[in-house]
Formats: C-alpha cells, structure tokens, sequence
C-alpha cells in the first residue's frame, strides 16, 4: 500500500479532497503518486472506470 500522501502536504490536501471510493482504489492499488497531476489523471481514470 502506497502512503506517498504522508511526505507531501500538497498532495495530502487533493487526496485527502478526493471521494472516499476513489482513495480506496487508490490506495488499494498500491500506486505510488509523484505529482499532482498524476493525482489527478489517476483520479479522473478511476471514476471513469467506476461510471461505467
């Protein structure tokens, strides 16, 4: 399990701002985030794939 959102405050502010599902599945995953935008694109993919 990844916890990349415990070393930067910046990132633990998104995820911390992101739907409960969707930082489970993150966090799940084991992925480990590097940037903001890998946040995001991460993010946005899951709750694509949740829509469908």
């Amino acid at each position: 399990m990844g916890y990349f959102y415990i070393e930067n405050e910046n990132l633990k502010k998104e995820f911390e701002a992101l739907p409960i599902e969707i930082k489970n599945l993150i966090m799940e995953s084991g992925i480990e985030i590097k940037s903001s935008e890998q946040l995001q694109m991460t993010a946005q993919r899951l709750k694509n794939l949740s829509a469908e």
